[in-house]
């Protein structure tokens, strides 16, 4: 999921064993059978054929039909032009169905333990276990984890706040799952594994066997973003509990999530991931897909949101020279960024070989462009919920953002002719997104990668976020980075530079319409597939095809899609 390398593109370790595979679900077929119904008479029987309709007649009408459905089967594009016309498929339509949430809910749910085998807490990647085609799946790492948790209690922070008869009680329901979570977290630190200790750098282990025990097999590792994810996840409850207040819960708290008094110890699992990322950010690692060993932008932009909202909890907690030193690392990680921006070509790259330049490491780094799917994923992911970029003295990396709108544009462009699925659409039609250009992982093994939901989903979910901080904002000022961006999304060559649209004027009322409706069409894509899925979703769906391919029930699928329609319900 994370994806789960094969071993392609890696540079320091030894093979990775092969994972992944494809799903059997197949896409719905049009068939002979859904158009019986008009040659039909009463309970199913043959009606009569009329006088006038020849038995020749009647077999070129069949066999016409025939056709034209095996014709739909097999071309993707006809069924996907035959259907219902997909821009009426709009958000608005199923956005606010609380059934699917509770689905999406469901089918996570299913994959955390107990129930699905694993320990009590422990998160599952997919139940596939490697059985026939199927890739091994069946274990759990601290990244899904932890956007896992994130996705199913987004809303502790207000929750001490709110007299909601719904809200409070849901999450309250699911409190003992979160501390399940939480201690399941805590005993998985103090395991040795393979990159270490807990003193040693064993934090940025990627994946563990399902009853937490370590995985020592060849993997890509370590990976940095595990520790600085988790810390964000469980800063959501630590501030609950204090907001909240209980002996109890502070006593829960310092046993099981942050003690002022210690440093990396058996127990209080937060501070052991904030003490981590503040000293570790700066050291390489692979990046979220497994499969490059570097510096990565989304791995630096959590560290930095775990750190800013790590400093503003030790300092409610009175630890003042642990949140000094978080917060000066905090700054320094933005300090770095910059590094990343492309400026020839107007595009936040997703790794590099090195932080230091002139640096020879990193000789044999891959040759790629770097747009990569990590980038709608640090919008989401990289937002503090604590921190306003008026905040923070170094780069905010707003969704808003003029260069962060660039990237999105580069990065949905770099798929243009790729997939068959996407047909001759522009981008702003929407297309089926998937990691990156490049990718050759095809849920099996090698050779052409297809889209992921979750990326697909991701993208949606970025364009939803800059629609919300320009709501709030109330005006738009292009540069030299996102002219290009708005002049595709209101589909006009007349954007340029320096141009200011504010709120109530024709131009920002266009600018807004267009920007949510183009999250709309890209969130809506994404849910097309999965309907005809069988409203499952795998890791990936074929780009010939859209059918399931890559481990399923992927858990990050569907916390995706949840975390989207979420927000997206939020907008008007």
């Amino acid at each position: 999921m994370s994806a789960h390398d094969t071993g392609h593109d890696r540079l320091d370790s030894g093979p990775l064993q092969e994972k992944r595979s494809t799903d059997s679900a197949r896409l719905p077929s049009t068939s002979y059978r859904s158009h019986k119904k008009t040659l039909s008479g009463q309970n199913g029987l043959p009606a009569p054929l009329p006088d006038s309709m020849s038995t020749s007649k009647v077999a070129i009408i069949f066999a016409t039909a025939l056709l034209g459905a095996a014709w739909l089967y097999i071309d993707p594009l006809a069924r996907w032009r035959s259907s219902t016309r997909f821009a009426t498929y709009v958000a608005d339509d199923w956005v606010n169905d609380m059934q699917l949430e509770r689905l999406l809910e469901k089918r996570i749910l299913e994959n955390i333990g107990p129930v699905v085998g694993a320990g009590s807490g422990l998160v599952i990647a997919s139940p596939s276990v490697g059985q026939g085609a199927e890739p091994n799946y069946y274990y759990t790492w601290t990244r899904d984890s932890a956007l896992t948790f994130s996705s199913l209690i987004p809303n502790f922070y207000s929750l001490n706040n709110t007299d909601s008869p719904t809200d409070g009680p849901d999450i309250l329901l699911r409190e003992p799952l979160f501390r399940a979570y939480v201690e399941s977290q805590s005993k998985i630190q103090a395991a040795p594994n393979p990159s270490g200790d807990l003193k040693t750098g064993g934090l940025n282990e990627p994946k563990f066997n399902v009853n937490g025990s370590a995985f020592n097999g060849n993997w890509g590792r370590p990976q940095r973003d595990g520790p600085a994810l988790r810390a964000i996840t469980v800063l959501k409850y630590a501030n609950f509990l204090l907001d909240r207040g209980y002996p109890a819960d502070i006593q829960y708290l310092r046993q099981w999530i942050y003690n002022p008094k210690r440093l990396k110890s058996v127990g209080p699992a937060l501070k052991n991931d904030l003490e981590e990322v503040a000293h570790g950010w700066f050291k390489r690692g692979f990046d979220l897909w497994e499969e490059v060993d570097g510096y990565h932008l989304f791995n630096l932009l959590v560290s930095r949101r775990a750190l800013w909202e790590g400093q503003a909890l030790a300092s409610r907690l009175e630890d003042k020279e642990a949140a000094s030193y978080y917060g000066l690392q905090a700054q320094r990680i933005g300090d770095n960024l910059s590094q990343f921006w492309e400026g020839e070509k107007l595009y936040w790259k997703s790794s590099l070989a090195s932080l230091n330049p002139g640096d020879t490491v990193g000789l044999n780094f891959p040759q790629r462009g770097w747009h990569d799917c990590s980038l709608p994923l640090s919008i989401i992911h990289a937002r503090s919920e604590t921190q306003s970029p008026g905040n923070l003295t170094s780069l905010s990396f707003a969704p808003s953002d003029a260069d962060v709108l660039a990237s999105l544009r580069a990065f949905a462009l770099s798929f243009e002719g790729l997939y068959r699925v996407n047909g001759q659409k522009k981008w702003t039609e929407s297309w089926n997104l998937g990691r990156y250009r490049e990718d050759v992982y095809d849920g099996q093994g090698t050779s052409k990668a297809n889209p992921w939901y979750l990326c697909t989903y991701s993208f949606a979910h970025s364009l939803h976020l800059a629609y919300k901080d320009l709501s709030e904002s109330g005006s738009i000022t292009v540069t030299k980075s996102s002219r290009d961006f708005w002049g595709d999304v209101i589909q006009s060559s007349e954007v340029k530079a320096g141009d200011e649209w504010k709120q109530g004027d024709g131009a920002y009322d266009r600018a807004m319409r267009e920007l949510l409706d183009l999250g709309d069409r890209y969130l809506s894509r994404g849910r097309y597939v999965m309907r005809a899925n069988g409203d499952r979703m795998s890791e990936q769906y074929g780009r010939e095809n859209f059918r399931a391919t890559g481990a399923r029930d992927l858990t990050w699928s569907y916390a995706s899609l949840l975390e989207a329609i979420r927000l997206r319900r939020t907008l008007v």
